[in-house]
Parts: C-alpha cells; structure tokens; sequence
C-alpha cells in the first residue's frame, strides 16, 4: 500500500525540511501544492527553476515515488 499525503496538511515548511518530515511520518508520496507547502514561496509568482530542482531533489534523495506515475489511466 502506497501512503500518501497532502504536503499543506502539516504547515508550511522550510523547502529543506519537508522531504525528511514526511518521510519520518511514513509517507511514501506527496501531492505539492508549492504556496502551501513551503514557507520561502507565497505565490506561484516566486518559484524559479532553481527552486522546482532543490524541492524534486529534496524528494529525491528521500526516495518518494513520482506520483503522477500513479494517476496513469
């Protein structure tokens, strides 16, 4: 069984922080919706490339499954 979470269900975190958060929760996948789940982005306006590659990385290096690959009908 694959657990998931909605990232904004636990506050606004630190783009560093959320990964490790919710892995220690045993959360396995995430739905992101980035202006609610991390505390440096308030709009869609401040995401930058740079951004987008630190939070895939985040999730990355604590091996969460690629939610879209889920959703394949």
């Amino acid at each position: 069984m694959l657990v998931a979470a909605r990232t904004h269900d636990y506050g606004k975190q630190p783009v560093d922080h959320l990964a490790k958060l919710l892995k220690s929760e045993g959360i396995e996948a995430a739905q992101l919706v980035l202006p609610k789940a991390f505390s440096e982005i308030n709009s869609y306006d401040e995401v930058t490339p740079r951004l987008v590659e630190q939070i895939r990385r985040n999730f990355e290096e604590e091996k969460f499954k690629k939610c879209l690959k889920f959703n394949q009908i």
